[in-house]
């Protein structure tokens, strides 16, 4: 409602003929909090800025774009941006060890502290035993992930750089994955890094994983294309 206002309001001071000289073409509100954070802001053209001047407030909000930007906006963008980071590089080493090892991947693949770790996450909490590792892979940590693919690098460095630079983005993925675990407040800043580590760690890769829909990229897509 008190953006519509402020929007009737640009409305009534540029339909002046004072101001017929100034090519305006579209308004923008943001609004903040009492701590002067930024919450939300809208966006519309000077042709649907006008419709709130006729009484057509209905056709006004339809046509205008609302973007949120609320501390749980930011939680809920972060856990999909991680979660789909996580899962494509869990797919991505299912893949690639199946191929290398066969459908004993995990037992052959990875004979190690790291792999008896992540059966016994499994055991503790399911109280079975499991030798899978198709099932076992989505009981990874991102660190464990980091560590799997650091060690057979080689079947991903088509994905990535070099090691140095993929460590480097998996631990500060890390950094802000413990503050979104924790349900802590996700800042705008590093909303962003988010998504330059989901480009950064997925863009190549998701080129091969023609199964994984990343929905995160779909929806910024469909926003990207909203907005022009």
């Amino acid at each position: 409602m008190e953006i519509s206002k402020v929007m009737g309001c640009f409305n009534g001071i540029f339909k002046n003929r004072t101001y017929e000289n100034v090519d305006l073409k579209n308004y923008v509100v943001r609004a903040y909090d009492k701590d002067n954070n930024e919450i939300l802001y809208a966006l519309c053209t000077k042709s649907t800025a006008e419709l709130i001047g006729t009484g057509e407030f209905v056709e006004w909000f339809t046509r205008t774009l609302f973007q949120e930007n609320t501390k749980d906006f930011r939680l809920v963008q972060a856990k999909k941006i991680i979660s789909e980071i996580e899962n494509g590089l869990r797919e991505a080493v299912k893949i690639k060890l199946k191929d290398k090892f066969g459908e004993d991947w995990w037992e052959l693949g990875l004979n190690n502290k790291l792999g008896k770790d992540v059966k016994d996450l499994y055991f503790n909490q399911f109280g079975l035993e499991c030798t899978d590792g198709d099932v076992l892979i989505a009981y990874t940590y991102t660190l464990q992930l980091k560590k799997i693919i650091l060690t057979y690098f080689n079947l991903f460095k088509t994905y990535f750089n070099n090691p140095t630079q993929f460590e480097s983005l998996m631990d500060n993925l890390n950094k802000i994955r413990r503050e979104e675990a924790h349900n802590r407040p996700i800042s705008q800043l590093e909303l962003k890094n988010l998504e330059d580590l989901h480009e950064s760690l997925l863009s190549v890769l998701l080129s091969d994983l023609k199964s994984f829909q990343s929905v995160f990229l779909k929806e910024n897509w469909r926003r990207m294309i909203k907005k022009l």
